[in-house]
């Protein structure tokens, strides 16, 4: 699990795969938690990985993925098997791929609410 914080941190990953990481806590694949961390995911897969909530992707900040695929991903004791949306937190999505993630709230579907593809709570997607 990697974890991007820290006052104005920045994380641009490109090409890259995150797979078969396991928190016990949130954001198995990765987290992306702090006052004012901006993160931008491109090209890339994040897969087979477990978290209490947010399975693949734990977002508190703002981030952007693009022409990537998150799937395979567990939340094993809540919502957002594929990515979790925290209050306040952005989520932009391009050409994203959100398929066959899991969560103990429900199962795939890559739409908003408690399931298996995309849990937001407060955020904005």
């Amino acid at each position: 699990m990697d974890r991007v914080g820290g006052g104005g941190a920045s994380l641009n990953l490109f090409a890259s795969r995150l797979t078969g990481n396991t928190a016990v806590s949130n954001g198995g694949g990765l987290i992306a938690f702090s006052s004012g961390a901006v993160v931008l995911i491109d090209s890339s897969t994040i897969d087979n990985n477990t978290g209490f909530q947010g399975g693949g992707l734990l977002v508190g900040d703002t981030v952007s993925v693009v022409n990537s695929t998150i799937s395979g991903n567990t939340a094993s004791g809540g919502s957002g098997g594929g990515i979790r949306v925290s209050s306040g937190a952005t989520l932009d999505l391009t050409n994203v791929t959100i398929t066959a993630n899991n969560a103990s709230a429900g199962n795939d579907n890559a739409s908003a609410g408690n399931d298996g593809g995309v849990s937001v709570a407060g955020g904005t997607v």
